[in-house]
């Protein structure tokens, strides 16, 4: 299964099984944005395991429970990854 050219929003993805689902979904050739509360380090080494793969990747942290944290979310990620993929 190709998702070359689309764009993956991971919730909770910079550990565990967030981290494991974005590598995942990269490795397909999907576009990556992560979404986290804590740990910016841990976003930023996946980010480059992303960037390695070939596929474009974004760190955004915001908590999904809150409206506008979620709305900057989405945000994010269309100004960062919308013009080269497709949703």
């Amino acid at each position: 299964m190709s998702l070359k050219g689309k764009v993956a929003i991971v919730t909770g993805g910079n550990s565990g099984i967030g981290a494991s689902i974005a590598l995942e979904l990269a490795k397909h050739g999907a576009n990556i944005v992560i979404d986290y509360v804590v740990h910016p380090e841990a976003t930023e080494a996946l980010e480059k395991q992303i960037l390695a793969l070939g596929d474009q990747a974004i760190g955004v942290a915001a908590d999904v429970s809150k409206v506008d944290d979620l709305q900057r979310l989405v945000d994010e990620a269309v100004k960062a990854l919308a013009r080269s993929t497709s949703w």
